[in-house]
């Protein structure tokens, strides 16, 4: 919430008062869906580059220059490294992410104690 902390405790308190439920009742489903679109849009990226290959989280970052699609698409926070793709990567082994290629769900496993992943897509 940022600088508006304060005023928000007062505007659910007074909207309390008054009996109004479901004062920023959405916020944390609408945080998750931003963040989930955005990380969507990245990964249908990589997935339009290398389809169900394998690969990691260096061929992406290497690969990832400026004005391709991958980087354009890269989420905000990470630096464009093997090493920062790799954490963000991890913490979304397998989740699946609704795309305009589809679902897909990101799967990694380690080879030779690096992780390799692919992006598995489902119809619908």
């Amino acid at each position: 919430m940022g600088s508006f902390v304060r005023w928000s405790e007062v505007m659910g308190g007074i909207l309390a008062a008054a009996e109004v439920d479901g004062f920023l009742g959405n916020r944390d489903r609408m945080a998750a869906g931003a963040r989930d679109d955005e990380e969507a849009e990245f990964l249908a990226a990589i997935y339009e580059l290398l389809g169900e290959e394998s690969w990691y989280a260096r061929d992406v970052a290497t690969g990832a220059a400026p004005g391709t699609t991958v980087h354009a698409a890269w989420p905000a926070g990470v630096e464009v490294t093997p090493r920062s793709l790799g954490t963000w990567l991890g913490m979304r082994n397998g989740a699946s992410f609704v795309t305009a290629c589809g679902r897909l769900t990101l799967q990694g496993a380690p080879v030779s104690g690096v992780m390799r992943y692919r992006l598995a897509r489902r119809d619908g």
